[in-house]
C-alpha cells in the first residue's frame, strides 16, 4: 500500500501532463493506440498495443486495427522499443482499455499504476481490467469485425456489466481511489471470445485487488452482487423463474452496513439493500399474475438475493479483501474487531413491489415497445 500511496502523489503531476496533448506532431507519424495489454514474465514487461491502421485505410471502410508487442525491463523501455518497431510516436490519448495479466496484476501493480500516471497523454479514465486468458495479449490476438476496436468492446462490456465510471471503479483512477480508501478494489475480469467470424471481449466475473496485488477472482454472480453493494448500475436482476411466469429486477438500489459485536465478541455485520422491485420478462404458460402472486414472487426473489449477497461477501473475505469498505463501520466504534469485519454477516433485503404487467400472461406475448414482450397496464 505504501507503493500505491506514493504513486498517488503523481496524480497532480499527471494532471499537468495530461494537458500537454500531442502538439503539432504529424498524425501520419503517430501510432494512435486504442488499447493495450501488459504481461510480465522473468522480470520482463511485454507491452502489446492495439492501434488504428492508417496505411491503406479509407473513410468508406470500417476502422481496422493492428497489434504490436515489445518487451523491456521496464514499461518505459518497452514503450521505446515499440516506437522503434513501429517507426512512430505512441499516442495514448484515445486508449480505452488497459488489460493486465494475472502475473502483472499480482507482482507489478504499483509500477504499472505509476507508469500510467506518469504518461503524458494516457487518460486515467481508461478501463483497467485483468485477463482470464493465459496472457493479457491474448485478449488482442484477434481483430474484431466491424468498425470498432477490441479495446472499445472491453470498455463497453465493463459498462454494461455494472463497472461504471461513476461508481464502481473500472477506471484506473477509481481503482486507485478504492485501494487508498478500502485497501481493495474490484475490476472487470475479461476474456476473448469468438462467434463465427466475429471476435469480441466478454466479462468473466471480477478481479479483486487487495493492497497492491491481485488477490484472486470472483465469479460472475459474486462480482455482480458485490457491484450491487457498491451501488453500481441502476438495476439488478433478482431472479428469473424458469418454470414460471416472470423475472424480477430491483431498481433505485440503496445499500448500507452497520456493525456490532455479539456477547461472545464475534464481529457482526448487518447489510441492508433496499429498492423497488419490478416484474419483467413475462412469458411461459398462461397464468394469472395478480398482486398477491407477485408479492409471493418478490419474497422468494428477495430471499434469494440475500443469500447471494452473503456468498459474495464471504468470497471477498476469503480473498482478504474488504471491497465494500465494511471495516470502516467497525473502526467507528469497534476498532478491535475491524480486522474481522466480514467474519459474520446478516443480510436484509427490503423491496417495494411495482407490477408493470398484470392479468393474463400469454404463452406468446405481444412484443412491446422494448421488444421484450412487456405490456404496461
Amino acid at each position: 500500500m505504501k507503493a500505491i500511496r506514493r504513486a498517488a502523489l503523481a496524480l497532480l503531476a499527471a494532471g499537468m501532463l495530461l494537458a500537454s496533448g500531442c502538439g503539432s506532431t504529424d498524425p501520419d507519424r503517430m501510432a494512435i493506440i486504442t488499447g493495450a495489454a501488459i504481461d510480465l514474465a522473468d522480470g520482463m514487461y511485454e507491452l502489446t498495443i492495439e492501434s488504428i491502421k492508417v496505411e491503406g485505410s479509407s473513410l468508406d471502410e470500417p476502422i481496422e486495427t493492428q497489434t504490436f508487442t515489445a518487451a523491456g525491463r521496464s514499461l518505459d523501455l518497452a514503450e521505446a522499443e515499440l516506437e522503434r518497431l513501429t517507426g512512430s510516436r505512441l499516442y495514448w490519448g484515445h486508449a480505452q482499455a488497459l488489460v493486465l495479466s494475472e502475473a502483472a496484476a499480482s507482482d507489478a501493480l504499483p509500477h504499472i499504476l505509476d507508469w500510467v500516471m506518469r504518461s503524458g497523454d494516457l487518460r486515467l479514465t481508461l478501463v483497467l481490467a485483468v485477463s482470464r486468458a493465459d496472457g493479457a495479449k491474448e485478449i488482442f490476438s484477434s481483430a474484431p469485425s466491424g468498425s470498432y476496436s477490441m479495446a472499445s468492446a472491453i470498455a463497453g462490456a465493463a459498462r454494461d456489466g455494472g463497472f461504471s465510471e461513476r461508481l464502481a471503479g473500472a477506471s484506473t483512477h477509481r481503482a486507485l481511489e478504492a485501494l487508498l480508501d478500502n485497501g481493495a478494489a474490484l475490476l472487470p475480469a475479461v476474456r476473448p471470445a469468438e462467434q463465427e467470424d466475429r471476435s469480441y471481449a466478454v466479462l468473466d466475473g471480477g478481479a479483486v485487488l487487495a493492497g497492491s496485488r491481485l488477490a484472486g477472482f470472483l465469479d460472475e454472480d459474486e462480482a455482480r452482487d458485490m457491484l450491487l453493494l457498491l451501488g453500481a448500475g441502476e438495476a439488478r436482476e433478482l431472479v428469473r423463474f424458469d418454470g414460471g411466469t416472470a423475472g424480477m429486477k430491483i431498481e433505485d438500489i440503496n445499500s448500507a452496513a452497520a456493525a456490532s459485536v455479539t456477547e461472545d465478541g464475534t464481529p457482526l455485520l448487518r447489510v441492508s439493500v433496499s429498492g423497488g422491485c419490478v416484474t419483467e420478462y413475462l412469458e411461459g404458460s398462461a397464468e394469472q399474475l395478480d398482486e398477491e402472486r407477485a408479492r409471493e414472487l418478490t419474497d422468494v426473489a428477495s430471499a434469494a438475493l440475500a443469500q447471494r449477497i452473503e456468498r459474495a461477501i464471504e468470497a471477498s473475505r476469503a480473498l482478504g479483501a474488504d471491497i465494500a469498505g465494511f471495516a470502516e463501520q467497525f473502526e467507528k466504534g469497534y476498532e478491535d474487531a475491524a480486522a474481522d469485519a466480514a467474519l459474520t454477516a446478516e443480510v436484509e433485503v427490503s423491496v417495494e413491489l411495482e407490477i408493470t404487467d398484470t392479468g393474463l400472461i400469454s404463452r406468446f406475448p405481444e412484443p412491446g415497445a422494448d421488444g421484450m414482450g412487456r405490456r404496461n397496464g
